[in-house]
């Protein structure tokens, strides 16, 4: 806007300056907004300028989302995990020190539970690892900045992945090495009946992405901490996870990552 204020407090909102013609496409952001210190607005375009670029060669854009709507839709959701990864450890040398900047604003308005680490929610990543009845393969289902991803891992990439506690996997090489948090069993965490008929399948992974494709990504309200909360809530019915607001599940899961990634040593 043109009668914006000269400077902004220290949780001020801006907007990203990533369009999708910097992708090849329209004008239309791709990010919404997020928290930066105080700044002069000469100094604001240039650094929205740097960070967006940073933002796509970490992949934080993602240019084209990855679907696969094969199988059998009856096929019933037997596990499923939030897969979580700090953006830090994939990001430039020009993007990793903004963004340890704003971790140390962060971790100082908001210390709960980061330890040494300082891992500030809004700097993770989480997607949903599946697996479904009938199928030997691992199902990735989350959503980033250029929409919702539903596909297949590359059964070598998955091939000493346990359905067990502690558990690493890189899901993508162009990310870090991603924790397996609140692992969930049909049967045990979530049931073969939900409250509005027949057990979570395939097919409800379908209609979940058919629904998600068309709202537009936002940085602050319909993330990808959100899109995994939704899932676990309002697709699989978990016995527990239903009836937690999502701040308390987003700090749930947190905790869980940073507090085995203060133990763990891994690339």
């Amino acid at each position: 806007p043109e009668n914006r204020p000269a400077r902004r407090s220290i949780m001020g909102k801006i907007e990203f300056a990533a369009t999708r013609r910097a992708l090849g496409g329209g004008d239309r952001p791709l990010f919404s907004t997020v928290a930066l210190a105080d700044r002069e607005d000469d100094e604001h375009e240039s650094v929205v300028s740097q960070l967006s670029h940073s933002c796509l060669k970490v992949g934080l854009v993602s240019t084209m989302p990855r679907v696969d709507l094969s199988g059998n839709g009856k096929d019933r959701i037997t596990h499923c995990a939030v897969l979580v990864h700090d953006i830090r450890h994939s990001a430039p040398d020009q993007l990793r020190g903004f963004l340890g900047t704003v971790d140390a604003v962060g971790h100082f308005l908001n210390p709960w539970g980061h330890g040494r680490t300082q891992c500030q929610s809004w700097l993770t990543h989480f997607a949903v690892l599946l697996k479904f009845e009938n199928d030997e393969r691992l199902w990735i289902f989350e959503r980033d900045t250029g929409g919702v991803d539903l596909y297949p891992l590359d059964q070598g990439r998955t091939r000493d992945f346990r359905w067990k506690w502690r558990q690493w996997i890189r899901y993508d090489d162009s990310r870090p090495v991603a924790r397996a948090c609140n692992l969930a069993f049909c049967g045990n965490d979530f049931h073969d009946e939900r409250s509005y008929g027949r057990t979570a399948q395939r097919q409800d992974v379908w209609n979940r992405y058919h629904e998600q494709r068309s709202i537009e990504y936002n940085l602050l309200t319909k993330n990808c901490q959100h899109f995994a909360y939704d899932f676990y809530k309002w697709t699989i019915e978990h016995v527990w996870i239903r009836w937690m607001n999502f701040p308390d599940f987003g700090k749930m899961i947190q905790g869980e990552f940073v507090n085995e990634s203060e133990l763990t040593s891994f690339e």
